[in-house]
Formats: structure tokens, C-alpha cells, sequence
């Protein structure tokens, strides 16, 4: 680590919450948020679908050690994160999503341009959504679905969602939306028999 990237780890006095292939395992980080003054979280590939043991809470100059290209990132303000596909690759910068977590549900019907040629009948749509309020969410997640090709028929169940009431099943829809602000998952069916 360069001594410019250690005094400046050193002075944060920050923590990190590093998942542990980037730790033990040699695998470079893709995902390095500044969360908070003194909160940064470091993620190697999968690190969403990762469950919360494959995480440790260290020092940042021990994350820097490990992988000296985080030392680019220090300079991110705090509420922000940068992210990159590869090791290597340019790092892209952005907010952090910020606000209360839902999950949203709705049944959609395809329009023409994604319906596969009559292939889709429709969708089960689950939106988790990083969102001021509600409504707001509802708003976003609606606007999504919509410009990706779907309509919108029917709205399901609204749930707040935290870290401790998801479950293991979609807790890596959970963490991506952390990331990412919106994740919406679609459950596509069939057509239905004429007869049906």
C-alpha cells in the first residue's frame, strides 16, 4: 500500500466490513461503499449473494493491505460508492441508494416488443425498491416495469423489508437493491389455453 493511502486510511480510523474471499481468498474487490464517516463495505464477486458469515468487520488499512486498487476509492465522499464489472476495469462512481427498503409485488402482460412472439403469457414481478417512502416506490418500480415492455394488471402485496425480517431466499435480491437502488426479479408464465 502506498504511504499516501495508509495515512489516509489511518486518519478515516475506519471500519470496513469486507467479504472474506477479498480478505482470505485473494479475490479483488468490484464494490467498495463509503457508507457513512467511518462505515466502508468492500464486496468481491457474489458478495450479494453471500450470506453474513463470508463478511468481517476490520480495520481499512487491513482491507488496503489486502487490495491496495481499494486506495482509489478513498476518495469517495461519504454516502457513496464506486463498482466495477472486473478487476482492473475503470471504477464508477455513484450515490449510495438511500431510504427504507420494499418489496413490491404486481402480475404484468407483455407487450409486443417482449412478448417472444406470443411465447409470454406474463409475469410475477417482485421489486425491491430503495425508496424515501412508499409511494415514491411504488412510483419507481411501476415506471420500471412499465418501460421494460410490461403492463401492469394487477398489484400484489407491499411490504417494508429489512435485514431482519428477509429471508435467506432472497436475501441476495436484499443486498443487490442496497447496491443498485431497484432490482425487480420477473416470473414469467406461459399463455394460457383458450379453454383455461
Amino acid at each position: 500500500m502506498g504511504a499516501k493511502a495508509k495515512t489516509q486510511a489511518d486518519r478515516t480510523g475506519a471500519s470496513a466490513l469486507v467479504h472474506t474471499p477479498v480478505l482470505e481468498e485473494g479475490f479483488p474487490a468490484i464494490y467498495v461503499a463509503h457508507r457513512s464517516l467511518h462505515e466502508w463495505v468492500v464486496g468481491g464477486p457474489g458478495f450479494t449473494e453471500a450470506d453474513a458469515g463470508r463478511f468481517q468487520r476490520v480495520d481499512m488499512a487491513v482491507a488496503l493491505e489486502t487490495d491496495p486498487s481499494i486506495a482509489e476509492t478513498l476518495n469517495l465522499p461519504s454516502g457513496s460508492c464506486a463498482f466495477r464489472k472486473e478487476p482492473g476495469a475503470q471504477w464508477r462512481r455513484r450515490r449510495v441508494p438511500v431510504g427504507r427498503t420494499f418489496l413490491l409485488s404486481y402480475e404484468a402482460r407483455p407487450t409486443e416488443a417482449v412478448s417472444r412472439g406470443g411465447a409470454l403469457g406474463g409475469a410475477f414481478v417482485n421489486c425491491w425498491v430503495v425508496s424515501k417512502s412508499l409511494d415514491a416506490a411504488k412510483r419507481k418500480s411501476r415506471r420500471h416495469v412499465e418501460a421494460s415492455g410490461w403492463v401492469v394488471v394487477d398489484e400484489g402485496p407491499e411490504n417494508e423489508v429489512d435485514d431482519d425480517n428477509v429471508t435467506d431466499a432472497v436475501r441476495r435480491y436484499y443486498r443487490q437493491v442496497q447496491v443498485d437502488g431497484l432490482v425487480c426479479v420477473f416470473h414469467a408464465f406461459p399463455p394460457e389455453a383458450v379453454d383455461a
